[in-house]
């Protein structure tokens, strides 16, 4: 696994590097700057799946059985997604909504901008920059997915980890 995460972090700089390379922009200013290392941190953390294993993933499944044994009601009938695959991709699209909205929510609250501000504290874009966020605020969001998910699926959680652990990529 340690391999796969190295080739993982430098296939993401090499995408990052070219693609920024192909539009022009400049690469030594882009990557060569003190916030670098701490761009590199926080991606370093978001692809090895340190915190979604230890502490999102974990909080999903607790979530998942505290609906089950307090609201039950909370599923919608009729909308059971038995195929894993189906339920997978609901999932992404649904997710990619949530999150959509959940930015704009983080942006507009004082509360939630306090957790949210680190993912615009980058002074110099580059490929990791998107990756800044906090541990605090990826777990919230993963929860209130969670009922969400919980509520639209009728399924297990494993779809809804399944795309947390892959959705940094």
């Amino acid at each position: 696994t340690e391999i796969y995460f190295i080739v993982l972090l430098l296939a993401f700089i090499a995408l990052g590097v070219v693609i920024d390379a192909a539009s022009g922009k400049n690469l030594r200013q882009r990557y060569f700057h003190k916030g670098f290392l701490v761009d590199a941190l926080y991606a370093g953390t978001a692809l090895s799946h340190v915190l979604q294993s230890l502490i999102m993933v974990p909080a999903i499944v607790a979530t998942n059985g505290l609906l089950d044994r307090t609201v039950p009601w909370l599923k919608i009938p009729g909308l059971e997604l038995t195929n894993p695959v189906l339920a997978f991709f609901v999932a992404k699209f649904v997710f990619d909504f949530f999150q959509y909205w959940a930015h704009r929510i983080y942006h507009e609250n004082v509360y939630l901008w306090q957790f949210h501000r680190i993912h615009h504290s980058c002074e110099q874009l580059n490929s990791f920059a998107a990756l800044r966020s906090s541990i605090l605020e990826d777990t919230l969001s993963a929860v209130v997915f969670a009922v969400i998910f919980y509520a639209i699926s009728n399924a297990p959680p494993h779809p809804l980890m399944l795309l947390l652990l892959f959705n940094a990529l």
